[in-house]
């Protein structure tokens, strides 16, 4: 027996209800900051690879899934294609796309200023 609210309708039954995340994967802005961060990752454990030789297929998975830091900046590739892609989708003169501006410009800066103190502390050492 099917239970039905007040107003007759179906209780629990949401109308054009979609499944979770069903959209995500064809939303272009999304696509893009995906696609950069695993871009970005995957540059960085190639030139992990070709720097030392030595290391093993675990710390190569470990840096393409967890590590932070180095270059290319994954963090700073997923910030920037967000902003780009809101630029070319929705135009350069919206509110959102100062927001995400604005957003990509402080990731970039506290990344960059991140690497840079890590270079003058492995310097002093």
């Amino acid at each position: 027996m099917t239970s039905r609210g007040p107003s007759g309708k179906l209780a629990g039954v949401v109308p054009n209800a979609r499944p979770l995340g069903g959209d995500l994967f064809r939303n272009p802005v999304f696509l893009s900051a995906l696609f950069s961060l695993l871009v970005a990752q995957f540059l960085k454990s190639v030139i992990g690879i070709l720097r030392s030789r030595s290391k093993s297929f675990r710390e190569v998975l470990s840096t393409f899934l967890w590590k932070t830091g180095g270059m290319p900046s994954s963090h700073s590739a997923l910030a920037i294609s967000i902003a780009t892609s809101i630029a070319y989708i929705e135009g350069l003169d919206t509110t959102l796309f100062a927001l995400s501006l604005v957003f990509a410009l402080a990731i970039s800066s506290i990344g960059s200023l991140g690497v840079g103190s890590t270079v003058r502390t492995s310097r002093s050492c």
